[in-house]
């Protein structure tokens, strides 16, 4: 398992970027009040987007509730982030698993598949977590502190942010595993990629 961490810990550096956070801050401290602007603001705009998100949620749970039907932000918050893990998880799993510059380098090191393939896994569903928890936060903050649900609610809201990328990931993978089964050929294949990618999704939403 310690393999597998350290490969998770590379994977997690790669696709978010600490590695090169850390370096601009030790070795570019001119660069950090630049930086330190950009994340501020890429922050800000998180917080905004957050916030609107909480209000619609909000005016959904209280016209649900008024309605007799107070559950309904639940049923439109899970409807809405399994199609926006499905959209954009199709185009992650493609880039993490197949468009990775890193295989060359894992490949010769003495690594078993699954240890390479798992933290791939490990890093889109981390990214899947990244997306999930603000998303279904909000509502079930609503309608649990809204309806006065005990403990038994809260815990299954817990079960339910954690198992709610699984049917999304499936889905992506086993999609993006077909579209490069056809599409990893060639030299437009990654301009091939993304159009299947964006037609598959239209008409999964469709």
């Amino acid at each position: 398992m310690k393999a597998f961490w350290a490969v998770f810990k590379i994977q997690l550096n790669a696709n978010f970027g600490f590695s090169a956070l850390i370096y601009r801050f030790r070795k570019e401290k001119e660069k950090i009040p630049q930086t330190l602007l950009v994340g501020a603001g890429v922050a800000l705009a998180v917080a905004m987007l957050i916030g609107v998100y909480s209000f619609l949620m909000g005016s959904i749970y209280a016209a649900g509730n008024a309605m007799g039907s107070p559950q309904i932000v639940l049923a439109a918050a899970l409807l809405g982030l399994q199609l926006f893990l499905l959209v954009t998880g199709i185009f992650y799993v493609i880039g993490v698993f197949f468009y990775s510059r890193d295989l060359s380098a894992l490949l010769p090191l003495p690594l078993a598949p699954w240890q390479v393939l798992g933290s791939k896994f490990a890093v889109v569903m981390a990214y899947e977590y990244l997306m999930a928890v603000p998303i279904l936060l909000p509502p079930m903050l609503f309608y649990g502190i809204g309806q006065s649900m005990g403990a038994a609610y809260w815990l299954k809201a817990v079960v339910i942010i954690i198992a709610s990328p699984a049917i999304p990931m499936l889905l992506a993978s086993l999609l993006a595993i077909v579209l490069m089964r056809f599409l990893n050929i060639g030299k437009r294949r990654d301009m091939l990629a993304i159009i299947s990618g964006t037609l598959a999704t239209v008409a999964i939403l469709a």
